[in-house]
Parts: C-alpha cells; structure tokens; sequence
C-alpha cells in the first residue's frame, strides 16, 4: 500500500514539524493546492497516516536523475506580424 506522493510525503512532514497549511504549501511549492490540503487535513485527522507516510521517497534528486526546478532564463520573444521591426 502507498503513503503517498513525494510531494503529500513533504506536506505531511512539513506539518508534523509545526509549518502552517500555508506554510507547507510554500515549502512544496506545487503539486498540492489548498482545497486538497484541506481534504487532507480531514482525512488525516480521521484516519492517521501510517509512519511510512513520512518517509520520503526520493531523499538525493540529482543522484536519482530526477529533474530539479531551476530559475527560468529569459528567453527573446519572436515577433509578430503586426508589431513594428
């Protein structure tokens, strides 16, 4: 049985360490908006998530080949037609 996703695994843990719903919304930055994080928080209070749920899946993302977010580089716009050259 699976405890989650990566991205579930790093909101719960988040919590259990103190951060805000808000918070551990930031901390993942994605993959969990804040109507799920509220179904979450209801079913997690009703049913405790089992110690795994806590573990995360991929610990070294480099090492695992997996892709990291990076700053966007600003690439030039082409032109359209009806803009002056």
């Amino acid at each position: 049985m699976s405890s989650g996703s990566q991205q579930l695994r790093r909101y719960r843990i988040a919590r259990r360490d103190g951060a805000s719903v808000a918070d551990a919304l930031t901390f993942i930055a994605n993959g969990i908006d804040a109507r799920e994080a509220k179904l979450i928080e209801v079913e997690d209070a009703k049913i405790p998530p089992p110690a795994d749920a806590y573990e995360l899946l991929i610990t070294n993302p480099e090492a695992a080949g997996c892709a990291t977010i990076s700053e966007p580089e600003h690439l030039p716009m082409p032109k359209h037609d009806d803009e002056a050259a």
